[in-house]
């Protein structure tokens, strides 16, 4: 059992029943999605809202069942006696008791313990608060007022027509409908009226006249399309509203200008190696007047050293002494580097039949294992090099036998 907080600050039993939910069978009961049912609730309706308390609780469980819900405690082991949260068969046993307690009741709607009730009855305080919501929310785009939004809707012969057949009712088909409104057929089921303007749910929907004042009122603070949608969506419609905002955003030069760079894509995923020296990355670094190169094997993290110099040619013979010592690995790993980058680095890795995977150019965390042999390496030979930078010193191969784990040289 684990406690945690619920929303109000009052404590959570959870209890884990994944190992019993494998072995149980789900109860169905079908019903319908909670989008579909908040799409069935009228509007311009008196509503309330019911939440059963300790709904799955009010479920008893047989005598022989309620030992599989056995849960340990601080205090002991309890067992629940009702069914629990967390069992796979605990909602669809709840919800079908309880919509057959219910099916008598009209006007309703429920969604396993949260029900929503009706009245027959109209709410005449729904157009004034619409009204309201309306014009406050309006305000926000100075160019457009409700008076105006009123006027134009009443001089355009389309928008007098779609108030009207809002008011009188609008026809089932598409093509009933005159050909410039017809856009609004699909959202015929959230359109009404209110002094003479036309609103869309709770948005104002703009008449022709004015769509290009909101347009320039919502474009203002030259903001993203979320942005704009987002201050949209909260206040104005109409149909084509989001291909406007788009078309308008994208032409803008100076958001264009000023617009942030896109994020890195995501990394592409690697070849994870299944033994050792099967992957290598490799990696040069300077330290004190002497050029080294490191390879790492990404199996076993095993750091390996050498001096180099003459650039391609040089890694080239460092490369070939590695993979007769080790093996032929399937894949290397480097930046983008120009000895790395040379036509005889190249053709040498194709001739060895190695893959090479260069890293993201500006993005050095992409031989990230790599990177990490460096730092380790240059640990290492901190005061441990000969005078002219040697590697085949008594203290740098003591390193690395204590790096390996296998003690330093007496």
């Amino acid at each position: 059992m684990v406690v945690c907080p619920k929303k109000n600050g009052k404590p959570r039993r959870t209890v884990d029943f994944q190992a019993l939910n494998a072995h149980a069978i789900r109860e169905t009961h079908h019903t319908q999605s909670p989008f579909h049912q908040a799409r069935s609730v009228p509007q311009n309706k008196k509503k309330s809202v019911f939440d059963a308390w300790n709904g799955y609780h009010s479920v008893p469980i047989r005598d022989e069942d309620k030992h599989r819900t056995t849960f340990i405690t601080p205090w002991g082991r309890y067992r629940y006696r009702t069914a629990p949260q967390g069992y796979i068969a605990s909602g669809d046993g709840y919800t079908r008791r309880f919509d057959e307690i219910v099916s008598d009741v009209p006007n309703k709607t429920k969604c396993v313990d949260d029900a929503l009730l009706c009245s027959e009855e109209p709410d005449y305080s729904v157009e004034d608060a619409t009204l309201q919501s309306a014009a406050s929310a309006i305000s926000s785009l100075e160019p457009i007022t409700w008076n105006k939004v009123k006027i134009a809707t009443t001089s355009d012969v389309s928008m007098a027509k779609l108030v009207d057949l809002i008011e009188t009712g609008m026809p089932e088909s598409r093509l009933e409908l005159p050909t410039a409104l017809r856009e609004f057929h699909q959202f015929r089921e959230h359109l009404h009226t209110v002094d003479g303007v036309v609103l869309y749910k709770d948005r104002i929907v703009i008449p022709p006249a004015l769509r290009e004042d909101a347009l320039t009122a919502l474009h203002s603070a030259h903001q993203g399309i979320s942005s704009m949608m987002s201050r949209a969506e909260a206040s104005i419609f109409w149909p084509g509203l989001t291909l406007a905002v788009t078309t308008l955003r994208t032409n803008c030069a100076h958001c264009n200008q000023m617009a942030p760079s896109q994020p890195s894509a995501p990394p592409t995923p690697l070849v994870y190696p299944s033994y050792p020296f099967q992957c290598l990355c490799a990696d040069f670094f300077h330290y004190k007047g002497v050029n080294y190169l490191v390879l790492v094997d990404r199996y076993s993290n095993w750091p390996i050293v050498e001096r180099t110099a003459g650039g391609a040619p040089g890694l080239i013979n460092c490369l070939r002494r590695t993979f007769v010592t080790f093996g032929i690995p399937d894949e290397l790993s480097s930046d983008g580097g120009p000895e790395f980058t040379a036509s005889a680095t190249r053709e040498f890795l194709h001739t060895w039949s190695v893959h090479h995977r260069l890293s993201s150019v500006a993005f050095p965390h992409s031989n990230c294992r790599a990177e990490i042999g460096v730092k380790t390496v240059k640990r290492m030979i901190t005061d441990n090099t000969g005078p002219q930078g040697e590697l085949d010193t008594d203290a740098f191969q003591g390193a690395m036998l204590q790096y390996s784990g296998g003690g330093p040289i007496n």
